[in-house]
């Protein structure tokens, strides 16, 4: 058994916070907050750059509003989610609040009896998986962070969490068990749009009483100032609050867990409704809330019609309400369609990819390797029924099935080659064959496997392609590229080909059309596989036809497009012109709104853009001159001017400011990218699911 690693966390860099509570984590894989915590860490910039600092990025003073980068993601089969990008002075001032406010945020998680996700202390510690985990794949990623610094490694939250990190967690767990033997039904419920209806004055009442809260405006209180930090992050909206950060859960479980406590305490000192009740949790009912998702168990159903009319009423107090569409009622056994399309999915997880697979241990060390080709799997050519029946069989939809089928493809491939050389030295040791003839043989085996592993995983993508499978899908793209190229050119190079299909029915398929012609969804399932694509070594024609198929035109691009696609284009030889035509483009759209102060997309592609080795230094020494003269032209005309930036400075000192900035990039890191450990790390932010 891998022996887990515990690294101790310093408590008193609150910067951490900006690796994992203020932004979304479905953002594409190319940036993070890394170089942005560093270098606020840091805090000794070239004074060009500080003049830059001072401007747009430090908490204002007068408590000055900012504009959040919107955009919609893939939800599910017919329905979009809408996540947002909050400007980096918004989150510098979370990081702020956090400090201040770190203790009453705890209490206020903690009152309730019904949250099985929420933050309880400020955490002290965070495990790494034993020491070889992913041996094969972060090798190499391990040297490089070290150099840069060890604590951006994992984004791990500013809070210990309790009791689980993950819904399907407490569904596979021994008290999920327990309630089905303590009661016989079991009803789902949800607050209709949450994040979306939050009234952000509601902290307020939720941390003291409405009537006090209303009679106390001026006062400088936790529940006030949060109000107002969401208010900021959001345009000064009062009406719903930004979806994606960690904050934003924690805004909203404050007020959940209010709500929480309401709800008991109706239930246990007053009648319900026809007279029924008082009830007494864990002996009438037990109820268990995940965010904005309730779960109630119960065994007459008059108690599950009291339990609900009294969320809604006390959600009512707070301008929410229940989706009641979505509501469901189990019997027992409680196995829900997602229970049984996850079951279903592991009868094709056993058959397709754990067949073809052998497991040796060896010093309590699981070994695992490819099965010869005569001893293999099923037809291939099954697969696609095997998929239709499942999702039939648990009258679901193809995204029930698929994230849950890639993600155990991605840890067996993981699995596979991380043992490659001990389990060749076993077939060796066991084969009356020459070694040689041995390591040939496993070697074309191992080849086929990936290649029919890679199919079947664009396979199913193209089926639902989702953010969290796309780094799934991502990492078996680039293991399985280093993996063919040192197993078997030939499949490698098939590989190359077949992709480049695969893709084009991604980009035809019905899932990314919707989420392409829907104004503001930002194809992130695709971006990120583009980026893995780079590990297939197309040449510059294949690569910009990629691009152009998947990216778009330069004049609609948003910020996660301008990046990758100066990425992709960057990683291929003879790709200069396309890399300066699509810069010109990304400037164009930020001197259209320089007010970098406000705007949290333009600062986000500013900063990167200047970061950005690819693109020669005299152009962007041209961009940082331009977007002064803007912003100084705006404030000019501004009803009420605000200061002008000097725009004087040296070339040498401009250039001083771009070769630091090359060295501490902000938001992508251009020259060290290395895509494998920021997938690993975006797989270890995702907080909810």
């Amino acid at each position: 058994m891998r022996k887990s690693k515990n690294i101790i966390i310093q408590k008193n860099d609150w910067n951490r916070a900006l690796l994992s509570e203020t932004t979304p984590s479905e953002i594409p894989v190319l940036i993070s907050n890394d170089g942005f915590y560093l270098n606020m860490r840091s805090g000794d910039f070239p004074a060009t750059l500080q003049v830059l600092i001072d401007e747009f990025l430090a908490p204002s003073k007068s408590k000055q509003f900012s504009i959040p980068f919107s955009y919609k993601i893939s939800k599910d089969e017919g329905s979009l989610r809408r996540l947002s990008l909050p400007h980096p002075r918004s989150q510098l001032e979370v990081v702020t609040f956090y400090r201040k406010y770190h203790s009453l945020i705890s209490h206020y998680c903690n009152r309730g009896n019904f949250s099985i996700r929420r933050p309880y202390q400020i955490a002290s510690h965070y495990y790494v998986e034993g020491v070889n985990e992913n041996a094969f794949a972060y090798r190499s990623q391990m040297i490089e962070i070290a150099d840069r610094d060890k604590s951006a490694k994992h984004p791990v939250s500013i809070f210990s969490y309790r009791s689980f990190r993950r819904l399907h967690e407490f569904f596979d767990s021994s008290i999920f068990s327990n309630l089905e033997i303590k009661y016989s039904s079991m009803a789902s419920i949800d607050v209709s749009k949450c994040f979306d209806s939050i009234y952000t004055h509601s902290i307020a009442w939720a941390t003291k009483s409405k009537d006090e809260a209303k009679s106390d405006t001026n006062a400088e209180t936790f529940g006030g100032s949060f109000d107002r930090l969401m208010q900021l992050m959001n345009y000064n909206e009062t009406n719903g609050i930004i979806i994606g950060p960690e904050v934003s859960r924690i805004f909203a479980e404050i007020i959940l867990d209010r709500i929480d406590v309401d709800v008991e305490a109706a239930l246990g000192r007053a009648p319900g409704a026809n007279g029924a009740g008082p009830y007494i949790r864990g002996k009438d009912y037990d109820v268990f809330r995940y965010v904005d998702n309730i779960y109630i168990f119960y065994n007459n159903d008059r108690v599950r019609r009291d339990i609900i009319e009294t969320f809604e009423r006390s959600l009512d107090d707070y301008k929410m309400s229940l989706n009641k569409s979505k509501s469901e009622i189990a019997r027992r056994p409680f196995f829900t369609r997602k229970s049984m399309a996850i079951s279903e999915a592991k009868q094709i997880r056993d058959r397709f990819f754990d067949a073809p697979i052998e497991t040796i241990w060896r010093d309590g060390r699981r070994i695992s390797g490819v099965k010869s080709q005569a001893r293999s799997t099923p037809p291939v050519s099954d697969f696609p029924n095997s998929l239709r029946r499942a999702c039939f069989m648990a009258n679901s939809d193809y995204s029930s099935v698929t994230g849950f089928l890639i993600a155990a493809l991605r840890s067996r491939i993981q699995r596979v080659l991380e043992s490659q050389r001990v389990f060749e030295s076993h077939l060796v040791a066991t084969s009356d064959q020459s070694e040689e003839e041995v390591r040939l043989e496993y070697k074309s085996n191992l080849a086929s496997y990936i290649s029919t592993a890679v199919d079947m995983c664009m396979h199913m993508y193209t089926l639902a392609p989702s953010v969290p499978s796309s780094l799934d899908v991502a990492t078996i793209l680039l293991l399985s590229a280093e993996a063919l190229k040192k197993a078997d050119l030939d499949h490698f190079l098939h590989m190359q080909e077949r992709l480049q299909l695969a893709i084009s029915k991604l980009m035809t398929s019905s899932a990314i059309a919707e989420l392409v012609g829907n104004n503001f969804a930002v194809p992130i399932e695709v971006l990120n596989i583009l980026c893995a694509l780079t590990a297939f070594d197309y040449n510059a024609k294949h690569i910009e036809e990629l691009v152009s198929a998947t990216v778009g035109i330069e004049s609609s691009l948003n910020y996660f497009e301008f990046i990758t696609k100066i990425f992709v284009l960057s990683r291929m030889a003879g790709s200069e012109k396309a890399v300066s035509l699509v810069f010109e483009s990304a400037k164009t759209k930020i001197l259209n709104d320089a007010d970098l102060r406000l705007n949290s997309e333009n600062l986000h592609l500013f900063l990167d853009l200047l970061s950005c080795p690819h693109i020669a230094r005299i152009e962007r020494r041209q961009l940082y001159r331009d977007v002064i003269s803007r912003f100084n032209e705006l404030m000019r005309s501004a009803e009420k001017p605000g200061r002008s930036l000097p725009n004087k400075a040296s070339n040498a000192a401009i250039d001083d400011m771009l070769e630091y900035m090359e060295k501490n990039p902000w938001f992508v890191d251009w020259e060290k990218i290395d895509l494998l450990r920021l997938i690993q790390k975006k797989r270890l932010r995702s907080g909810y699911s």
